[in-house]
């Protein structure tokens, strides 16, 4: 049980829209490593599995921080799940309901960054959720915490002393009986990586090699994404791109342009809120700028029809001017070979447009 609440809030990585998340410097390898020293850097690049399709940053620091984001959480529960007992009321019902589950204080973690293949991926939208006896998946968190706290935490939420083996120079401890592949480790002082066994002894290896085993695009992907309290950049599998089809008709509008899609590479997604405005920008990258454009022109042929049948449809479309203020507030552009589709809003139009909210809310998803 206390492994599933542990791995709900560094997968929120995955399941959240919402800095990075990008190397934090310093090189691994070289010397002993100790894992009772001062905080270390983790340099990205020298510690992500090639294995790796799919990279996401969580900065829990920024989004704990930011009173606005409370202040939604606390409106909408309060309607859409007002009296619901199996949902903490408030933003700090959320934050009290974790630490006493688990003895942990989510203020105490800064950042989380969390890997997996392509197949991890595919879970993490499942109704079942991730298994670390069977899928690819790990997470590397850094914070103010203390190894001695999380290790204190787990063996109180499963009942039983944790013991832990050597790998690496690093102890690498089983973190649910009978689970042997849900594996933990501690790089330095606050610095705790987390997941399949196979997924944490890929992070030791390369940290004590020195070198850099990561995929390249995945990478400069996920870093230009920027410095955000949430990012995901994905490897798109050709089997994804092989569903797509050529063209899709929409009954009434006509009919979109989807092949350039079909040679989709790379997908980000980035969530930010500076001050008062909130963004989500969406990334597709494809092999040349000129399959990009083409498919810019297939995404702007697309928001023109759907506002065109908004202003046709009029009062009879639910929530038709709501729809509308996140279409004009959508920008699409390209660069080089990468299509970018970004929205901004203020707190003020988030406001106004939370309704198209209350279904999702409301379903218990």
């Amino acid at each position: 049980m206390f492994k599933k609440i542990i791995l709900l809030a560094l997968v929120l990585v995955i399941a959240a829209v919402v800095p990075l998340v990008t190397a934090c410097g310093g090189g691994g390898g070289g010397g002993t490593p100790n894992p009772n020293s001062d905080v270390v850097s983790v340099a990205l690049d020298k510690v992500l599995p090639q294995k790796a399709g799919m990279l996401a940053g969580l900065s829990v620091e920024k989004i704990l921080g930011d009173k606005d984001i409370a202040n939604l959480y606390n409106t909408l529960v309060k309607d859409n799940l007002n009296g619901d007992p199996s949902v903490p009321q408030t933003f700090d019902a959320l934050l009290a309901k974790f630490q006493a589950e688990t003895g942990l204080n989510l203020k105490d973690f800064q950042l989380v960054e969390a890997f997996g293949d392509i197949s991890a991926l595919t879970q993490l939208t499942s109704n079942d959720g991730p298994d670390l006896n069977t899928d690819y998946l790990g997470a590397i968190v850094t914070g103010t915490f203390t190894n001695e706290n999380i290790v204190a935490a787990i063996q109180k939420g499963t009942g039983t002393t944790l013991t832990s083996t050597p790998y690496g120079g690093y102890p690498v401890y089983v973190i649910e009986p009978g689970e042997a592949n849900a594996s933990m480790t501690f790089l330095g002082k606050g610095v705790m990586v987390i997941g399949s066994s196979a997924a944490v002894k890929d992070v030791i290896d390369n940290k004590n090699s020195g070198k850099s085993n990561a995929n390249w695009d995945l990478l400069q992907t996920y870093g230009r994404l920027g410095d955000v309290m949430f990012k995901v950049a994905v490897k798109i599998p050709d089997d994804w791109t092989a569903k797509i089809p050529v063209q899709q008709d929409v009954s009434g509008l006509g009919s979109i342009d989807l092949k350039p899609f079909k040679s989709a590479k790379l997908g980000g997604l980035a969530a930010n809120k500076v001050g008062g405005t909130s963004s989500l920008e969406v990334r597709v990258g494809f092999p040349d700028s000129s399959t990009a454009t083409t498919a810019k022109q297939s995404v702007d042929n697309f928001l023109t029809m759907i506002k065109g049948l908004l202003q046709f449809a009029g009062g009879s479309v639910p929530q038709a001017a709501d729809i509308g203020k996140v279409l004009n507030a959508t920008v699409i552009s390209t660069r080089s070979e990468v299509l970018s589709l970004r929205i901004e809003l203020t707190t003020a139009q988030i406001e106004d447009v939370a309704p198209l909210l209350k279904g999702f809310v409301g379903s218990g998803q």
